[in-house]
């Protein structure tokens, strides 16, 4: 059973991109190898489409300009800690530590060399904030999905009139 040839085509790059995201643990291996517009498709879809739910209920809640002014002001932190985190990879490479693990530098090896007497504390505050996201998302979901239900037994009472008492309230 293989996939359909459609999919992931040459000719399509953007398709070809999406398709590489879920081939991950392939390329990890080593048997493919990712461009770099694979990679950034994989990239923007993963940092944009979560915020993309996200950030009109937060502007919301905090006004136009404050919400704004956050926004742009996360974006400044996001171009310098990518920044960083190039020019970190770059100084490793310079360095020969890829040479040892394959060319590959992992996320503890790079911050190990950042943080030398701190990289427990960064794995600890990432593992933290990927339970953070989690659980935010978890209610996001919890709370339209209730939303969901209560508009569907209301719909079903409204044109069930006779066990309307005994499904819904």
């Amino acid at each position: 059973m293989g996939r359909p040839s459609s999919i992931g085509a040459p000719e399509d790059p953007l398709l070809g991109a999406l398709s590489a995201a879920g081939d991950s643990r392939k390329s990890m291996r080593g048997s493919s190898k990712n461009s770099s517009l694979q990679s950034s498709v994989a990239l923007f879809k993963a940092i944009v489409g979560t915020g993309m739910f996200a950030l009109p209920p937060a502007i919301r809640s905090c006004g136009v300009l404050l919400g704004s002014a956050l926004a742009v002001l996360m974006a400044v932190v996001s171009v310098y800690t990518m920044g960083a985190i190039i020019s970190t990879i770059q100084e490793m490479r310079r360095r020969g530590v890829a040479s040892a693990s394959d060319g590959r530098i992992e996320f503890n090896e790079m911050t190990g060399a950042a943080f030398p007497y701190f990289n427990w504390l960064v794995t600890l505050v990432c593992i933290f904030g990927q339970l953070g996201s989690i659980v935010g998302f978890m209610a996001f979901v919890c709370v339209a999905a209730m939303l969901q239900l209560l508009h569907l037994c209301l719909f079903f009472c409204a044109f069930n009139p006779l066990h309307a008492a005994a499904r819904c309230c």
